[in-house]
């Protein structure tokens, strides 16, 4: 029973490590926004028009001082 466990899990690591690598990651920045619609340039892509993206916005960094 544990081996079959053990398998089982093993294989769910492999599909979610597999599942995270196959996602591109790709630099772009934001020309123009228009209310629901954003125009992005990126230098080089794959995408094509139609494609469902998700957008994650690049945090900044904080300095604080004393």
């Amino acid at each position: 029973m544990k081996k079959i466990v053990a398998a089982v899990m093993a294989a769910a690591f492999v599909a979610a490590a597999a599942a995270a690598f196959a996602a591109k990651k790709e630099t772009c920045k934001v020309e123009t926004v228009e209310g629901d619609k954003v125009t992005m340039t990126c230098e080089k892509t794959e995408l094509k028009a139609g494609e469902q993206v998700e957008v994650k916005k690049k945090e900044e960094k904080k300095v604080e001082g004393c």
